[in-house]
């Protein structure tokens, strides 16, 4: 059998473009295999469909989550709260390093938990309801019936085991998840990168509409069919961001939430002009966002919820500095 070999190939990865010029992102080497054959052969994966792949829900860990535990007490090597965990794969990924995302789409869902114990233990996922189910109208009234207003979690019944069920409002946003390098820099399309989905609940439903809203006003001048050169709204995948848990207080409360930024940043470490961050249309990210948003909204995406367990609001995350502590974040 022939070794494989790697042949190094100086090459400047440049995936993130902007209107005027290139901005080199990660200059250096990259590893080409010569007998690997040259990318024409067959690979016994082209049937497998997004469909087949699924699309795993990403969250940062509560400290208290049984993934946090020693591995040989069923935990996985390395995850401490705030680690952002895979659910499709039981993955981690480095809190520190984040993600670099390419969001498509975003929708609103209803999900419904069994409700956790006073201990912070029990909960689990139920099922998960479009805004117009009647399930979704009638946990509404049942909220106003005894609470007067919507705010937080809404009564949904009991499973047949008599365990107390909840609603919870959840905005989910999909996109491309890229890798980052060892040292936190974007790999670019010669990176690690797959969908995935990422919910916003309870405190952080705000984030949410922060970051939609911060989308909308990343215009170009751009020159219509009239002739006229206005600003414009473009794709919501025309740019790169990062994503990093962040570990969110209030008094003395505290939960891991998110935190997003564009990807290009100065030596300073703050955020360079939209256009760093912005993807051309050929760009193998780019269009891999755009697929992704077709799979979604054409009802082919397999998202998993049901191993999404942990409740919208997490019923009482705490930071890791706090292990016996136990409060609800407040909504």
């Amino acid at each position: 059998m022939a070794k494989e070999v790697a042949v190094k190939a100086k090459q400047e990865i440049t995936t993130i473009v902007g209107a005027s010029h290139i901005v080199p992102v990660v200059p250096g080497d990259v590893e080409v295999y010569e007998d690997m054959g040259d990318g024409s052969e067959a690979t016994g994966l082209e049937e497998v469909t997004m469909a087949e792949r699924r699309i795993p829900i990403l969250r940062p860990l509560d400290p208290k989550s049984p993934q946090c535990n020693p591995p040989e007490n069923g935990g996985i090597a390395g995850a401490t709260g705030g680690t952002i965990f895979n659910t499709a794969t039981s993955e981690i990924y480095d809190r520190k390093l984040g993600l670099y995302m390419i969001p498509c789409h975003t929708e609103l869902k209803y999900v419904c938990y069994i409700k956790r114990d006073a201990d912070g233990s029990g909960g689990g996922f139920v099922s998960i309801h479009e805004p117009e189910d009647p399930f979704v109208e009638k946990c509404r009234q049942e909220r106003m019936r005894l609470f007067g207003d919507l705010f937080g979690k809404w009564p949904a019944g009991e499973t047949e085991e008599g365990k107390e069920k909840e609603l919870v409002e959840t905005h989910y946003l999909y996109g491309i998840m890229v890798k980052p390098n060892e040292d936190g820099t974007y790999p670019g399309e010669y990176g690690s990168f797959f969908p995935a989905g990422i919910p916003f609940a309870s405190t952080q439903i705000k984030q949410h509409g922060a970051f939609i809203e911060r989308c909308k006003n990343l215009k170009y001048n751009i020159r219509h069919k009239d002739g006229v050169i206005r600003p414009t709204e473009v794709a919501l995948w025309s740019h790169v961001w990062r994503l990093l848990p962040h570990l969110e207080k209030r008094g003395t409360q505290t939960w891991w939430g998110w935190r997003t930024s564009l990807a290009a940043k100065g030596a300073d470490g703050m955020e360079l002009d939209k256009k760093h961050s912005r993807l051309l249309r050929d760009n193998p990210l780019f269009i891999a966002a755009e697929e992704l948003r077709t799979t979604i909204l054409e009802g082919n995406a397999q998202v998993e919820y049901a191993k999404d367990a942990q409740s919208g609001d997490a019923g009482g995350d705490v930071a890791e500095d706090q292990p016996n502590k136990k409060t609800d974040i407040p909504f």
